[in-house]
């Protein structure tokens, strides 16, 4: 049998978990907010805010048992890391929600320089201030609730955290689910992908990114020294392995707890890939879920009496004196503050969530910026990118509020049939009261609403139903869609992918390599045919659009009610990356009007050179952000 030693984690790792950085931020008054019920789970609440670390506070949700049960154990869940964090995210949330169901209290947070934590994404090296920031919230936990067992549980390179500090912090239990075992092998994969990746290109940065994710050298270098069969466990820890359904795990690394003499038990679970699928087709692994919930309760003993959530910072301030706080955007009319004798009050079960970034100094004259969800991802927005414009928009000078409509993200929805979907039927009156909620916080009277793909169709539409003054700009970043009905497919719409398509072809005209392949028979015959055939009709059908709306002075839908929003006064900013079918869908619908209100100034065009749909390279996030910055500036100072 293995006799752990007190400090087996790698080095580098070690050695920081206790001396991360500090007094990069500074922390704000205890927390006291409303909670949430979950629709799955009824007696179970979930509260808000920030725990505080020696690097930075990071952004945590906590989610309790309002019965009068408790098993006396805290569970720390450590989400993934890259798209699979993005990905993962629902997952995670109804994960909480089971095992505070059994009378566990349970964190769920986001690491620094992740989510809604503070931080960029390139500091030398993120791995141990990860762990600095699991260690400094099981510490806070054990001193709050000293009779506590503690539960570490985590997903892919969340488990391969949580089993790194499980051996530091001698936890009680642990669950990994696909953990990663080798590091060196982990960061091979990343490579891959980002190799491989659509938007690949050769960089010379000191760092790398794949799908979105960025990671420095220095990062990825602790990566390599992670191998979990050097880092043995106290035989006291019970264990947990969950593994995907086809039952394909790693044999020596289970083969070596057992040599240690843990308690482990090893499951195969479906819903693996279901979980991490793009996130609007993500499904809920509900039965390794409960796998995991029925384990625990089985190793731990039932008390009756109710669990309280650990004290939270309710704000912190960021960078350049930006604060920012979560809110309960449907919170009219309710006290500010609740106790858990008061939860199951209706008027304090809300539903919708939303971050708030302030300026230093706020000006109620100057509008606020509203994003609405961009597909089924929830408030950072995909690649991190709503969290960055958000603090950028806050940066020059302007209140910013990223919202979570009601089913995605952390907005609950009671049909649960209708959760994750990118359109919900309820999202522009979701809209009208998150107005409704700031303006009664008089932080704002009038708005600017955007967002991107499904949050540029929501402010398209937030335009048209509010309007006029309390629309002062809408913001419409890669849309893909201007109507959206039940029934139509979530994947590419025929126009847009025409549209898609001819930006591929034209480009491919002008690439000599693809004329080769051509020539030599070894491209697809038939998909150009069809494309031709496709874009020929759909050319026939736009030219008579336009014939129409110039000759007939006709219009069409999308040109309608552009200029029902332009006649407002309402201006319109269409942020189209340049590989993106946003804009050419708007002239193959609206080229007259669009043309004029080009003209006018009504109607600002914004192109970004190279980027794609969700600007998953960190140049071109760069480049959206130093134009949010000129802009909001430039018109507000």
């Amino acid at each position: 049998m293995l006799t752990p030693e007190p400090n087996s984690i790698p080095t580098v790792l070690s050695d920081a978990i206790h001396t991360a950085p500090t007094k990069t931020f500074v922390e704000t008054q205890p927390s006291s907010l409303p909670y949430l019920f979950s629709p799955s789970c009824p007696q179970v609440a979930r509260q808000f805010g920030y725990f505080a670390t020696k690097s930075a506070p990071v952004f945590a949700w906590q989610h309790f048992s309002c019965a009068t049960i408790t098993r006396k154990t805290i569970v720390i869940l450590c989400y993934p890391m890259g798209y699979e964090y993005t990905h993962s995210h629902r997952s995670f949330q109804h994960w909480a929600d089971q095992l505070a169901a059994i009378g566990c209290l349970v964190i769920r947070f986001d690491y620094s320089s992740t989510g809604d934590s503070p931080g960029r994404e390139l500091p030398d090296d993120l791995l141990p201030i990860w762990l600095a920031n699991i260690t400094a919230i099981a510490e806070q936990a054990r001193t709050a609730y000293p009779e506590h067992q503690l539960c570490l549980a985590g997903l892919r390179f969340g488990a391969t955290l949580a089993y790194l500090a499980a051996q530091t912090l001698q936890a009680d239990h642990l669950i990994v689910w696909e953990p990663i075992v080798q590091g060196r092998r982990y960061l091979r994969e990343l490579q891959a992908l980002a190799k491989f990746g659509v938007d690949s290109e050769e960089t010379d940065a000191d760092y790398t990114e794949f799908a979105g994710f960025l990671m420095s050298h220095a990062t990825a270098k602790t990566l390599k020294t992670i191998n979990l069969m050097d880092v043995p466990l106290l035989p006291s820890t019970r264990v947990l392995c969950i593994y995907r359904e086809d039952g394909n795990h790693n044999n020596d690394f289970t083969n070596q707890l057992q040599v240690q003499g843990i308690q482990v038990e090893i499951q195969c679970q479906p819903g693996y890939e279901d979980m991490l699928a793009v996130p609007h087709q993500t499904l809920v692994p509900h039965q390794a879920i409960a796998a995991t919930a029925t384990w625990l309760a089985q190793g731990t003993r039932c008390f009756s009496e109710s669990s309280q959530p650990l004290p939270m910072l309710s704000e912190i301030n960021l960078e350049n004196e930006i604060q920012e706080q979560g809110i309960w955007y449907d919170a009219i009319g309710t006290a500010a503050t609740s106790t858990a004798t008061t939860v199951q009050n209706d008027s304090l079960q809300h539903r919708l969530f939303a971050i708030l970034t302030r300026p230093k100094t706020v000006n109620t004259k100057h509008p606020l910026v509203i994003l609405l969800n961009s597909g089924a991802v929830h408030h950072v927005g995909p690649n991190r990118v709503y969290t960055h414009v958000a603090r950028t928009i806050a940066e020059a000078g302007l209140l910013c509020v990223r919202l979570d409509i009601e089913g995605l993200g952390d907005s609950f929805k009671p049909d649960l049939i209708r959760e994750n979907h990118p359109f919900q039927t309820t999202t522009q009156a979701n809209l009208a009261t998150a107005m409704d909620y700031l303006k009664h916080c008089r932080l704002a009277q009038d708005f600017i609403v955007g967002g991107i793909c499904s949050g540029a169709h929501a402010a398209f539409h937030g335009g048209l139903s509010l309007g006029a003054p309390v629309i002062r700009e809408v913001m419409l970043i890669n849309p893909l869609v201007f109507y959206w009905q039940d029934g139509m497919t979530l994947d590419i719409p025929g126009d847009i992918q025409i549209a898609q398509d001819s930006k591929y072809y034209s480009s491919s005209m002008r690439d000599p390599k693809k004329w080769l392949k051509f020539l030599t028979g070894k491209a697809s015959t038939a998909s150009i045919v069809k494309f031709i055939k496709d874009r020929f009709v759909e050319r026939a059908r736009v030219i008579l659009k336009h014939l129409r709306e110039s000759v007939l002075n006709e219009h069409s839908p999308l040109s309608a009610d552009l200029l029902r929003i332009t006649h407002a006064n309402i201006p319109i900013s269409l942020l189209i990356s340049a590989s993106d079918p946003g804009l050419e869908l708007v002239k193959s619908q609206a080229r007259r009007t669009l043309k004029k209100g080009q003209s006018s100034g009504i109607i600002r065009v914004k192109t970004f050179a190279g980027a794609n749909h969700t600007f998953s390279r960190l140049q071109h996030r760069n480049d959206l952000m130093a134009y949010m910055h000129k802009k909001f500036s430039d018109e507000y100072q």
